[in-house]
């Protein structure tokens, strides 16, 4: 679960043991059974950013997080770092010269999809979306919907986030094989530039897959190190 919190001014470590009598506002586990993080974003409404910064706040069941590193060391992963797959493919889209102002990360995902508000290379507001792709027929229909919900996360980003502007849309995922008619609908909805993203070629990688849609998710982890 990610959530953007805002705190007080302090050092990292202060933050992170400040937020714990905050926790259960934002998250819907007991923090004694949870394992969280704050990591510090920029944030569009920060006229104030010094006093009261912003964070992006993730959090998952200690539970589930020892499942994982209990299965990852039993294959021999050497697990380094944890992120949330949604944080990962943001930094994956933002190719190597992250755009300024606000943009739209969408990830048209094959089970599921997301949309990220997103402020010079951080996000700020993430949001499910509920049509995913791994369907037998993509219609104009479905991809209207899907391009309704990014227009209501443009106007609940709007309401939320003092002076945000979206300068563009980035779309990635295993949509993007239908990436003529997302873009063409999205852009009718939205009157914003869409950007069908090829993570590849964004990143100059060559010899890419012949399936080259849906690595976002581990192209973002890599990039990470």
């Amino acid at each position: 679960l990610i959530r953007t919190v805002e705190m007080p001014a302090m050092d990292l470590k202060e933050t992170k043991n400040a937020f714990r009598f905050d926790f259960d506002k934002f998250f819907p586990i007991p923090v004694d059974e949870a394992t969280y993080y704050l990591s510090p974003i920029d944030y569009p409404s920060a006229a104030d950013a010094q006093s009261s910064p912003h964070y992006l706040a993730a959090a998952t069941r200690t539970r589930s997080m020892e499942n994982l590193l209990y299965t990852a060391k039993n294959v021999g992963l050497n697990v380094v770092g944890v992120e949330p797959g949604s944080v990962a493919a943001v930094r994956c889209m933002m190719g190597p010269i992250p755009p300024q102002g606000g943009s739209l990360c969408v990830i048209a995902g094959a089970a599921s999809s997301i949309a990220v508000v997103c402020y010079h290379d951080n996000g700020v507001i993430y949001r499910n979306i509920g049509q995913a792709f791994a369907v037998e027929e993509i219609t104009p229909a479905f991809v209207d919907t899907f391009s309704r919900d990014i227009q209501s996360t443009l106007n609940f980003a709007a309401a939320q986030l003092w002076n945000f502007s979206c300068s563009a849309i980035l779309i990635a995922g295993y949509g993007a094989m239908h990436a003529s008619m997302i873009k063409k609908s999205v852009e009718e909805f939205t009157s914003l530039p869409v950007v069908m993203i090829n993570p590849w070629e964004l990143w100059g990688v060559k010899n890419p897959p012949q399936q080259t849609f849906g690595f976002e998710i581990p192209m973002g982890l890599a990039l990470r190190a």
